[in-house]
């Protein structure tokens, strides 16, 4: 049976068309490659932002939520730079603490890349 709703998810013929310019156009990195539909970068934030909003959910917990994962994914990104092609990913080591009720943000517990620098400047003395 079906019934009317204040829904606001478009109808089945423009979900698929959006799929399907999806599939074709590349995703957000625009390369024309299929593989590449699922990789937000940057823009996975605002993503977040809108589905939260969809949900009925985003207030300013939620910005805070999201802006906290936005900065811990950013420090990470900046480790992982700073990593020579090839070398160990100790980055994924790195350990974050959330500051819930603070109004974000996030301290580092320990860091994977301090950690190796230290080991391998002890194992070197």
């Amino acid at each position: 049976s079906s019934s009317s709703s204040s829904s606001s998810v478009p109808d089945r013929a423009a979900r698929y068309q959006a799929a399907a310019m999806d599939a074709t156009l590349g995703g957000a990195k625009q390369t024309g490659r299929i593989q590449d539909t699922h990789y937000l970068g940057g823009g996975q934030w605002d993503y977040c932002r809108d589905m939260a909003k969809m949900a009925q959910l985003y207030n300013s917990d939620m910005e805070d939520f999201i802006r906290t994962n936005q900065a811990i994914y950013e420090h990470s990104g900046q480790e992982r730079a700073s990593s020579p092609p090839g070398s160990e990913d100790n980055y994924r080591e790195t350990r974050y603490k959330r500051n819930y009720g603070t109004g974000g943000g996030f301290e580092v517990l320990s860091s994977g890349i301090s950690s190796a620098v230290e080991s391998s400047a002890s194992s070197s003395s």
